[in-house]
């Protein structure tokens, strides 16, 4: 869990919004509070897979 959002650092998300760009399913790490958004491959152990729609503010 990231400590100041307690949100998950690395997820997987049906669709992800970021910065007026749309993604298929995605992975989503967030690395020194930025987001690294990866088109998913595989399963990641300790993922968490979000069956929606996951908006990144700016």
């Amino acid at each position: 869990m990231h400590p100041k959002t307690q949100l998950p650092e690395r997820f997987v998300a049906r669709r992800v919004i970021y910065k007026g760009r749309e993604y298929g399913l995605s992975f989503v790490e967030i690395k020194d509070g930025r987001p690294i958004i990866r088109p998913f491959t595989c399963e990641t152990h300790s993922t968490v897979f979000l069956d929606g729609t996951i908006t990144i503010p700016d």
